[in-house]
């Protein structure tokens, strides 16, 4: 099965029509969504991004890659915290989250 490759100007453009549906779709209540798709290095993006918008906090989540990994990989929510002109909440991913197994609970 061959798969059409597209043009980076079509992902943009179905990029932001996702992350604009995205942003509708999570709006109301006492907060703002604002949508907004950037390229580059994710916490200077981020962190830009809060400057330019004059953002409050920020809420970020974290995949929790532990010692070498986190080295090697780096870590966008740190060094968001590093940057950032706001405060900054950063939350674990449910997928790694570590759920307490019977055993442990009984010590």
């Amino acid at each position: 099965m061959k798969i059409k490759a597209r043009k980076r100007s079509e992902l943009v453009a179905l990029a932001r029509t996702e992350l604009s549906k995205l942003a509708k779709s999570r709006g109301g209540g006492d907060g703002t969504v604002t949508a907004s798709l950037r390229t580059g290095k994710p916490f200077h993006e981020i962190t830009k991004a809060v400057r330019e918008v004059a953002t409050d906090f920020i809420v970020i989540a974290t995949h929790g890659h532990p010692g070498v990994e986190r080295i090697l990989l780096g870590n966008t929510g740190e060094r968001v915290v590093r940057h950032a002109p706001c405060p900054v909440l950063v939350v674990r991913e449910l997928a790694h989250r570590r759920v307490p197994s019977k055993l442990h609970d009984e010590n």
